[in-house]
């Protein structure tokens, strides 16, 4: 947490990302900010489920996570 806290710009934040993370994973990571986006904007599972192809776990969990009071990803989410 550290290192991400020291990364000043989008570029430089994107390439560290690159650098670290297989393909996979930052797929894994995208797609779950696109499954709480969806969430906060109030779409149905099975409109998420057609739009990120994400399984019922993970959306459970996405869902779980937003329901929180202190949920970062929510902020973050209503930030982008």
């Amino acid at each position: 947490m550290e290192a991400i806290m020291t990364l000043k710009t989008t570029e430089e934040c994107e390439k560290f990302f690159v650098d670290i993370c297989s393909a996979d994973e930052l797929t894994k990571i995208s797609r779950r900010v696109q499954i709480a986006k969806l969430i906060i904007e109030g779409k149905t599972y099975r409109s998420i489920l057609e739009e990120t192809n994400a399984s019922n776990i993970t959306i459970s969990r996405i869902k779980n996570v937003l329901s929180k009071d202190d949920s970062v990803l929510a902020e973050v989410v209503k930030r982008i």
